[in-house]
């Protein structure tokens, strides 16, 4: 005869009991010992775990910087749902393309390093930046994959690759091209994401004005990272070079004519960088000019400001520079390397601390949402009672919480039977 999970526990507890009373009647002493031994263990074995659990919290808290409490994982909560509805009204969109963002986010959330509110946030600057929620959906990867890789704050990056992609819009520059390129830029060179990003602020425009393909662009300021000068510093090199190509002072037009660079301003002004930096490198390296003629022609292209810069790009390799350009080039519709990286950095145990914050903060957002309707309806009853006790006195205010108990008792009654109901059928089902 099959015995439900109850009654076959209530059978198991009867023998139990009946087995330590034979054992009591057997020998008392040595049964009792026996229990406090028992005891003793087992208090250990707890606060042992207790205490590997709260150091385990407190670690993760202190590497991830997640609060994985429940007051911190319902701010957490409560945060993400916030900037979610902000989003919303930004973008005008509803329905299925929000619950859509909502599912990629937390998707991220649970394979980087980042919180889903950090994630939102990233998403939010996005569309201030000017794209839609389907636009945020299939670049927020790519984002967040560079924010990892380049150790910056996702905000950050997302402002990056929105900034590029708004610059160099006329070559349709997507997302995880922007970032794939970043990426290999500054694992090939002396220079940073954050640095890249600071030198593209200054030259970007003038670059994108030429249509200079953002692949060269992006491997002559590796070139130039290559040599410490990086940030503003390299990018005022190149910002005043296609300047002074493009519109050039008296100065630079007087050096253009007397070496003969009209073809490499030609290339330059067509978009054409590297192969208008070759032209100028194989002329100042003929064998007719003296070092001091060098540099004065370097100071006139590129400016005071921008001569060492453009000085570093002239006498470094232009068949790594030209390999650098291809690579970044052929791999720029790819994932696989910002990927495999991800997937590097996550396998670690920092990584799976990161894991386990975003498992929790996913999961708090979950719970939140199944009693958010109640919480609510809570909060506008503690709020509607404060207003009465403000605006009416306290007598009112009481007076309220009466009619507002009677109208609700049948509710709360409900509820607690519904309550022990469901208490009673995980019992049953184990």
């Amino acid at each position: 005869k099959s015995s439900s999970s109850a009654e076959l526990a209530v059978r198991g507890i009867a023998e139990l009991v009946k087995a330590h009373q034979q054992l009591y009647q057997a020998s008392k002493q040595s049964f009792v010992d026996g229990l406090k031994g028992i005891l003793n263990v087992t208090g250990s074995v707890i606060d042992g775990v207790v205490g590997v659990g709260r150091g385990f919290l407190d670690l993760t808290r202190h590497v991830t910087g997640s609060d994985v409490s429940f007051k911190g994982l319902a701010k957490s909560a409560l945060d993400y749902e916030q900037c979610l509805k902000r989003i919303e009204v930004k973008s005008g969109e509803t329905g299925v393309k929000m619950q859509e963002l909502d599912d990629t986010i937390q998707n991220i959330a649970l394979n980087t390093t980042y919180s889903t509110s950090e994630i939102a946030a990233a998403a939010e600057n996005m569309i201030q930046n000017g794209q839609n929620v389907t636009e945020v959906i299939d670049n927020l990867y790519a984002v967040t994959a560079l924010a990892t890789l380049g150790n910056i704050d996702l905000a950050k990056s997302g402002d990056i690759v929105a900034t590029t992609m708004n610059m160099f819009r006329n070559q349709s520059l997507t997302a995880t091209q922007a970032a794939n390129m970043f990426a290999y830029a500054a694992n090939h060179s002396g220079a940073n994401v954050e640095q890249l990003a600071k030198s593209l602020e200054n030259c970007g425009p003038s670059a994108a004005r030429l249509n200079v393909p953002f692949s060269e662009l992006m491997a002559v300021l590796g070139a130039v990272g290559d040599n410490a000068i990086k940030s503003g510093k390299a990018g005022t090199a190149l910002k005043n070079l296609l300047q002074n190509m493009s519109a050039p002072t008296k100065n630079t037009a007087k050096c253009i004519k007397e070496l003969g660079l009209e073809q490499a301003q030609t290339a330059i002004t067509s978009g054409h960088l590297i192969d208008g930096l070759m032209l100028i490198k194989e002329r100042l390296n003929d064998g007719t000019l003296s070092a001091a003629q060098q540099n004065a022609a370097i100071k006139a292209l590129a400016g005071a400001w921008g001569s060492q810069g453009l000085g570093a790009v002239l006498n470094g390799s232009e068949v790594e520079l030209r390999a650098m350009a291809k690579a970044m080039e052929d791999g720029k519709d790819s994932t696989e390397a910002l990927e495999l990286a991800s997937g590097k950095l996550m396998d670690t145990l920092e990584g799976k601390m990161y894991k386990f914050s975003a498992s929790m903060e996913v999961l708090a957002i979950r719970i939140e949402r199944a009693f958010q309707g109640t919480f609510i309806n809570l909060i506008d009853h503690v709020n509607e009672f404060v207003g009465i006790l403000i605006n009416k006195g306290p007598a009112e205010a009481i007076k309220w919480v009466a009619q507002e108990s009677a109208l609700h008792m049948k509710d709360m009654e409900n509820a607690v039977v519904k309550g022990l109901e469901n208490i009673k059928r995980l019992v049953s089902d184990g």
